[in-house]
């Protein structure tokens, strides 16, 4: 019996070692993967250095973009734009993009220029890191997720403006590009960071909506001459009521940051959204009234926190302060936003 059973448990090891091997480990490592470090939008390091030495500078050079009918030279890193941090076996890579419209990968170490791709215009924000696996494809691969202004030379109604694209880490080479068309905002950049949460992108475009896309690179479709990603679900980020006090400016800046079973988005309308990631609906509206661009962060006791960029309709005169806890699990709140809205909560538009 002994000589029956070897050739039986010989291929068996072999198939478990060829399984095995497709199975490999990642060979990256996502250190800060997106916009302040992950999807809560909250990490802020682990330990910080006794002191700081400056090993290498690269220059990030400028460019030219439009605000309104003026051409201004921006330089540098835009406001919202922080490094990418990611480990590819032995070795640390830094992705960044600059107001001169170029995204980079550089070596951690030396900050040498690995490879450079350009956008059509100035980059603000940050992007974000996605590890996936093509179609058939066993080996895994890493595509940057990143946003810019709209396109300089174009207007905001251009039919021809793709401020959000993917590109290749290995390569530099872009894997997909993003239209955004205008609507009743008056902008078409994306300058918050998407997040990838179970394979599907979520992103705050500056047109007022909230979109979902399918980024994996079989799944894009031919559009004009590039590659797009298909477009599952688009949300408005406003109501009709909105365009008496805030006109044009509904602008979506601000990044999306997972609470639970929701994502959470600030809007320039004055509200802050809960989209439903089970039911694939927002469910949940807190209406401020001010306009709010920055980017909601989730705290440890199950909190929210959102910045008033500025007061627009009268609804914060009374607040003493720019950042508002918005504590999602309890419908009242003792501040002077006291409770999330739906749309039929507030037909006046005016906080209760």
């Amino acid at each position: 019996m002994k000589l029956f059973r070897k050739p039986i448990i010989l291929p068996a090891v072999i198939l478990f070692a060829l399984l095995s091997r497709g199975m490999a480990e990642s060979p990256y490592t996502l250190i800060n993967s997106t916009y302040l470090g992950n999807e809560k939008r909250n990490y802020y390091g682990n330990k910080a250095p006794s002191r700081l030495d400056i090993l290498w500078k690269t220059y990030l050079g400028e460019g030219i973009t439009r605000i309104g009918r003026e051409e201004r030279v921006w330089r540098g890193s835009g406001w919202t734009g922080q490094p990418l941090l990611v480990a590819e076996n032995d070795s640390l890579f830094i992705i960044h993009g600059a107001l001169d419209h170029h995204l980079r990968k550089m070596d951690a170490l030396t900050g040498k220029i690995l490879w450079e791709y350009a956008f059509s215009d100035a980059i603000k924000g940050t992007g974000t890191l996605w590890k996936y696996r093509a179609a058939g494809d066993s080996a895994e691969k890493l595509m940057i997720i990143q946003g810019s202004r709209r396109g300089v030379g174009h207007s905001t109604w251009s039919s021809e403006l793709y401020p959000l694209r993917a590109v290749s880490f290995g390569s530099g080479e872009e894997i997909w590009r993003y239209n955004v068309r205008r609507g009743a905002s008056y902008s078409t950049d994306v300058d918050g960071t998407p997040l990838i949460v179970d394979g599907l992108l979520y992103a705050g475009l500056e047109n007022a909506y909230f979109v979902v896309l399918d980024p994996h690179p079989e799944k894009a479709e031919r559009y004009h001459e590039y590659r797009q990603p298909q477009t599952l679900e688009k949300h408005r980020l406003y109501d009709e009521a909105d365009k008496v006090p805030h006109g044009q400016n509904l602008v979506t800046e601000s990044s999306p940051a997972r609470l639970g079973d929701h994502l959470y988005i600030t809007s320039g309308s004055g509200h802050v959204y809960g989209y439903n990631l089970e039911t694939r609906k927002i469910d949940w509206d807190f209406f401020v009234g001010a306009d709010m661009d920055g980017s909601p962060v989730v705290t440890a006791d199950s909190c929210i926190l959102v910045s008033v960029e500025k007061d627009i309709s009268g609804a914060a005169a009374e607040c003493s302060s720019s950042i508002l806890p918005v504590r999602r699990t309890v419908p009242a709140w003792s501040g002077i936003f006291p409770r999330a809205m739906t749309a039929e909560d507030r037909p006046s538009g005016k906080a209760v």
